[in-house]
């Protein structure tokens, strides 16, 4: 029991880390479909940043810094004004958007997750309750047996 306990652990774990490399990925994603109808240059699109460099040595700079990113540069000067007014609304809602649809991968995963649990836990219960009727019905069958021997020997 000890170890599928331990393998639970480490599953659930690898299962949140996935879910959060995948949200991070979706996200950067959203971003690239939402400026995608921009004619972008120097486009840069990572899914997840390791740390390397300066950030080994402080892991602290490694929390603040982003998780993924997606880079890429914009010639405003020869927008028009309804284009730029465009770009000006989506760089607005984009974050709230690619947060909102990472959260969302990250909820899924979480929904999935407490299925599962309640869905042991249910069955654990049932086997419980069926435990305690089989208990019961032999100390019932017992309660015969005495009360008839009792009539017997009376």
């Amino acid at each position: 029991m000890i170890w599928e306990k331990i393998a639970l652990f480490f599953i659930v774990l690898f299962a949140i880390l996935g879910a959060l490399f995948l949200s991070i990925i979706v996200h950067e994603y959203s971003h690239y479909n939402d400026f995608k109808f921009l004619n972008v240059t120097d486009e840069r699109l990572c899914g997840f940043v390791l740390p390397t460099g300066p950030h080994i040595q402080n892991w602290s700079n490694y929390i603040w810094s982003p998780a993924g990113y997606y880079g890429f540069s914009v010639e405003t000067d020869n927008m028009t004004a309804s284009d730029l007014a465009k770009y000006q609304e989506v760089k607005y809602n984009t974050e709230l958007r690619a947060f909102s649809i990472g959260a969302s991968v990250f909820v899924f995963f979480l929904l999935c997750y407490m299925i599962i649990i309640f869905g042991r836990y249910n069955d654990k219960l049932k086997i419980l309750i069926y435990q305690f009727q089989v208990q019961d019905n032999e100390d019932y069958i017992h309660q015969l047996e005495n009360y008839i021997n009792d009539i017997q020997q009376s």
